[in-house]
């Protein structure tokens, strides 16, 4: 059976977006443009997941996120919500209000096709742990697709979380570019050496002090100090 998502967003081009998006990789897209409606279509049939939009007209995206998991039929629908990229006061109450992960607008279409599988993924899984990536200080959440730093979250585009993870995930060792473009962009796409200098000084500072344990290898690569 295919996962059914419900998409509650009242600007049709993103809805359109997101359901093509979402149908492309095998689920069922509902769709709402408000929080009425959103209701309704949960009262009728039961979802996997919810992506939910902060700025709905009327009754807010925050407010039916709240509203959700008071109710217990859907307390545990997991939500990913869609925030407006300038206010992370969105960002931080949505969390806080109940939501399980969120991509900020104008998204990603990769970044929200992986944040929203491996929402699922938890959620028919029963609630499985989470798969982490550890370093001192420094925590990557492969599944909520989710960086913290001494427990403060670090936002990183696409690209940058996919070269931190394949730095920890070899922890100590001399990377090459070759290999890095390969493992971060696809054998499919030539990253250049720029490319890939650019992605790792972006990702260093990002990270604050924690970044300078990416150490660059004259005339190879790149690692990850322990």
């Amino acid at each position: 059976m295919k996962p059914r998502v419900l998409v509650v967003d009242d600007d049709k081009q993103v809805t359109q977006t997101v359901t093509e998006l979402l149908q492309a990789d095998g689920m069922e897209v509902v769709t709402a443009r408000d929080a009425d409606r959103a209701l309704a279509a949960l009262r009728a049939a039961p979802v996997d997941l919810l992506i939910l939009d902060v700025g709905l007209p009327g009754f807010s995206g925050i407010q039916l996120c709240q509203e959700l998991k008071r109710q217990r039929d859907t307390a545990s629908v997991p939500i990913l919500l869609l925030t407006s990229l300038a206010d992370e006061r969105d960002k931080v109450h949505g969390l806080d209000s109940g939501a399980d992960d969120y991509v900020t607008k104008p998204f990603s279409y990769s970044e929200l096709r992986a944040r929203a599988r491996a929402l699922l993924r938890r959620s028919l899984a029963g609630g499985q742990p989470d798969r982490l990536l550890e370093a001192k200080d420094l925590v990557l959440n492969e599944d909520r697709r989710t960086v913290e730093v001494k427990g403060k979250r670090v936002d990183l585009r696409p690209k940058e979380f996919e070269l931190l993870a394949v730095f920890l995930r070899r922890k100590g060792r001399v990377l090459t570019r070759e290999f890095l473009g390969e493992a971060v962009w696809g054998s499919e796409v030539v990253a250049s050496s720029h490319t890939i200098t650019v992605c790792a000084s972006n990702l260093r500072e990002k990270l604050g002090p924690v970044g300078k344990r990416i150490v660059s290898v004259t005339g190879m690569g790149y690692k990850f100090e322990e």
